[in-house]
């Protein structure tokens, strides 16, 4: 049988702090790029929205109805994702100036199979496979359509075939 130690029970409460103010945090941010209008009235508005949505995510925490882990690890990556963004602005931007200047609508691009490591069917899995997902689609020029966890694959769909556009996956 597993007993938590005292510095373990003592921690939780913080942890719960923790995630309740990145989940408050993060739903202000996406209620300030929904609206994109710096008001009083908006602010007002999302800290109300942002309260309750974080209270229904503790809400559903507190019951273990959600089903994910998370790694900071994955984190990681997202440097190379960001400078990515802007290399494929550049591309895009060049194949759309191409099209332009030929006065065709001919496309280089189109679906790309890749293997991926997917993990198990697990939560970790899951959310791992959420990212992916997530991270990879930033991209101007490409983007996850499906990720399949039987085959140990993700099928992409790319503007212009660039590799490394489908970072982090």
């Amino acid at each position: 049988m597993r007993t938590s130690t005292p510095g373990a029970r003592a921690r939780r409460p913080v942890r719960r702090w923790i995630a309740a103010t990145c989940w408050f945090s993060a739903f202000i941010a996406l209620w300030a790029l929904w609206v994109a209008q710096s008001t009083l009235a908006n602010w007002v508005a999302a800290v109300v929205t942002a309260l309750l949505a974080a209270l229904a995510a503790r809400w559903v925490a507190s019951r273990g109805l959600h089903a994910y882990a998370f790694r900071i690890a994955w984190l990681r990556r997202l440097p190379g994702v960001a400078w990515q963004i802007v290399a494929d602005f550049g591309i895009v931007t060049a194949a759309l100036g191409r099209s332009i200047a030929r006065g065709s609508r001919d496309a280089a691009g189109g679906f790309v199979a890749r293997e991926l490591d997917t993990g198990r069917d697990t939560p970790l899995g899951a959310t791992y496979r959420a990212f992916i997902a997530y991270a990879a689609t930033w991209s101007p020029n490409s983007y996850v359509v499906d990720i399949s966890l039987a085959e140990g694959a993700r099928l992409n769909h790319d503007l212009v075939p660039h590799r490394a556009s489908e970072k982090p996956a």
